[in-house]
């Protein structure tokens, strides 16, 4: 998603965010049997782009059902358009593409253009005209000769049809915000000053009552040697347009801390955040901390897990205040823990064990009836790569067994999806960008389908509530640029 909260990773982890407030996901079909149950900027960017003919065309398709060989391949419940709709960022050399999807099937998305010097982009699309509004460059422009490459991590959120987008420039975090007007000029600065007091990590999440959203982000002061990070968070209000004073959530460790998610509770409207800090002391194992934004204020910073951190990610609830946080060890910690969240309990942690060693990539999603899907990559002693699903029944609180999805020398990289029909989409990366996806009656599909144009990478699939479904990705051969193809 597309990121872990690690930035020790060995493999990119590419988060899937989504609306919270419409879900996320895609469908499935036949079982598989495994566990059923605009105004335009400057940079060299087209005025439009041109769908790619050779989107979707792969002679890599498996002409089986991977798990189970003798099962052949049904229609997948949700049908991706691979042709009419799919944008390419032409000629230009985009990266680190994130997307969002409204309630009433809207599309933003957001990438960085990889050419001196560095710049940040976004593209709306609208779906009452089915048109692609321009590409635009968002960011405050300008060059620094030491920094031009330091533009990185946008993530965007709708809050109603409103997209918001942020990013990290030059140590300053800043937003961007698209509306009937289409893109805004100069983007808003949230935080941060320049290099010496430096703003990184910056997420979002729209707060439940639909009035603006909340950013939060990592601060240091790299003119004080070895100077404790925190995290500051600030409100952006739709009314006004404005960004509130940032605020301190707390700090926990010593040094740096890694890839702040956040979640909305789509019920009570809380906002839960975790992220890792080297634990204090310089023991090198990471700890896992987690902060709830609840009524305009944070609790207290609580620290969930001591080990080394690999691959963590944290999901809503669509159906009450109970996120889902799931991580991954590393070394002779190499299991998989879940962690539920209650008013009552607070996180209540589970071990599920692994499959194979080496996992990284988690991601999860709770499904409309409440039941939790996790996959991940993780690597066999044979040195092959899988991808690995799971799934706990929200009735008894039991994990499935886990079930390879995929398997080579190259899967990575899954994002997960659903929405409020029962439905749930999986892609990922073999070399291609592939799908599959999940329906409550039948479980995950025996159909694999492969999405990409040459070589997909940093997937991320969202989902709304009404099961419509958008999948982005960058391709990573024969020119880069960034793809997304709609799904329903």
């Amino acid at each position: 998603m597309q990121s872990s909260l690690s930035g020790m990773s060995k493999k990119l982890l590419v988060l899937a965010l989504a609306s919270v407030l419409v879900g996320c996901g895609g469908g499935g079909g036949s079982g598989g049997g495994d566990d059923a149950g605009g105004s335009g900027g400057s940079g060299g960017l087209p005025a439009d782009s041109t769908p790619d003919a050779s989107v979707g065309d792969s002679t890599d398709s498996p002409s089986e059902n991977p798990e189970n060989p003798e099962t052949p391949d049904t229609v997948a419940a949700v049908q991706w358009d691979t042709q009419a709709t799919a944008m390419r960022d032409v000629g230009t050399n985009g990266g680190d593409p994130t997307i969002a999807i409204s309630a009433s099937g809207n599309v933003a998305v957001a990438w960085i253009e990889k050419e001196y010097p560095y710049s940040v982009w976004a593209r709306f699309y609208d779906k009452s005209s089915d048109t692609w509004g321009q590409a635009t460059q968002i960011d405050k422009g300008g060059v620094d000769a030491d920094t031009y490459y330091d533009r990185t991590n946008p993530q965007v959120t709708f809050v109603g049809e409103t997209a918001i987008v942020v990013w990290d420039q030059e140590g300053v975090v800043y937003s961007s915000i698209h509306d009937e007007n289409g893109w805004s000029g100069n983007p808003q600065v949230i935080g941060g000053q320049d290099m010496t007091i430096q703003a990184i990590g910056v997420s979002i999440a729209p707060l439940q009552d639909g009035s603006g959203a909340l950013a939060m982000y990592e601060l240091r002061d790299n003119s004080v040697f070895d100077s404790v990070p925190s995290m500051r968070s600030a409100e952006f209000s739709l009314a006004t347009g404005t960004w509130s004073a940032p605020v301190d959530v707390g700090l926990v460790g010593s040094t740096v801390s890694y890839g702040v998610q956040m979640v909305t509770d789509p019920e009570s409207g809380h906002i839960h955040a975790a992220w890792e800090a080297p634990k204090a002391g310089g023991t090198g194992a990471n700890a896992l901390v987690t902060a709830s934004y609840k009524d305009g204020a944070w609790g207290s910073v609580e620290l969930i897990d001591y080990q080394y951190i690999n691959s963590a990610t944290i999901r809503p609830d669509p159906s009450g205040d109970r996120p889902i946080l799931i991580w991954a060890g590393q070394g002779m910690n190499d299991g998989i823990t879940a962690a539920r969240y209650s008013d009552a309990d607070g996180w209540v942690l589970t071990d599920i064990g692994n499959y194979g060693t080496d996992t990284t990539d988690i991601e999860s999603v709770t499904l409309a009836d409440g039941d939790i899907v996790i996959a991940y990559g993780a690597t066999t002693s044979n040195g092959i790569d899988h991808i690995v699903r799971q799934r706990m029944e929200i009735d008894d609180g039991v994990w499935s067994d886990a079930v390879p999805t995929d398997n080579s020398y190259m899967v990575d990289e899954p994002s997960l999806a659903a929405d409020a029909l029962g439905r749930a989409v999986l892609a990922y990366r073999n070399i291609n960008t592939w799908v599959t996806d999940y329906t409550e009656e039948n479980g995950w599909s025996a159909d694999f389908q492969p999405l990409r144009y040459n070589s997909g990478a940093e997937n991320k699939v969202v989902m709304n509530a009404a099961g419509e479904a958008a999948l982005i990705w960058s391709n990573t051969n024969n020119g880069r640029g960034v793809y997304v193809l709609f799904g329903q």
